[in-house]
């Protein structure tokens, strides 16, 4: 993704630069499965892994966009899009040097083509796919909430602009970008909640607290 974000300054049409975000799409796309599992088998308290590094998005969704507003504020949208491929460089070198044990490598790399599909073929079950189904709707929930939010906070909103690094950031962007790192606090509780109690009690009582607040929401 890093070396995408390198080709940001030869960019000169527009097909060049949907070729340029699909492919840093398709690098994120591809970081996630890996980066879940690494935290699932070498972190001592997973579930507190997994709730730092839910922060970390949520810290990026939120922050990156003002970032960015003020990088622009400064330079031309070319350079400060690649200047996103610093850190994300650097943790791939990160990662090179500190991957899972030899001794996973090794049982990783004995399982065939075979393997993998008959254990894909046994998640094929009922409990399964009602989890993915519901994953499915909470994605669409949260996508569509990242990409309307905005509009939805400057169309009802009275609150003011504020000026970053010499630009102007409505309110739908800034209470936007707070809202986002609110999150983080629910990152935190919900690691220390799965460390703590089953797992399944915690989502259970995540979805009906969210499910409650979603027909709140529907009143206004």
């Amino acid at each position: 993704t890093g070396a995408v974000f390198l080709a940001v300054p030869f960019v000169n049409s527009f097909a060049t630069l949907t070729a340029v975000v699909a492919l840093a799409g398709a690098g994120a796309g591809f970081y996630h499965p890996p980066a879940l599992a690494f935290i699932s088998r070498e972190a001592e308290a997973p579930s507190k892994g997994f709730a730092y590094h839910g922060i970390g998005a949520n810290l990026g969704i939120g922050i990156g966009p003002l970032i960015i507003t003020a990088g622009l504020a400064v330079s031309d949208w070319r350079t400060v899009l690649s200047l996103l491929a610093v850190p994300l460089l650097g943790f791939g070198v990160l990662f090179a040097f500190r991957g899972p044990a030899d001794s996973n490598d090794q049982k990783a790399s004995e399982h065939s083509l075979g393997d993998v599909l008959t254990q894909l073929r046994a998640l094929v079950t009922p409990v399964c796919l009602g989890i993915i189904a519901v994953y499915v709707f909470a994605g669409i929930y949260y996508r569509g909430t990242l990409t309307f939010l905005p509009q939805f906070i400057d169309t009802l909103s009275s609150l003011p602009s504020l000026d970053l690094a010499g630009e102007s950031v409505g309110a739908g962007q800034w209470l936007y970008s707070l809202i986002l790192l609110t999150g983080s606090v629910g990152q935190i509780v919900g690691g220390h909640l799965g460390e703590h109690f089953e797992i399944e009690r915690v989502l259970l009582g995540v979805f009906v607290a969210t499910s409650l607040a979603l027909l709140a929401l529907g009143g206004f």
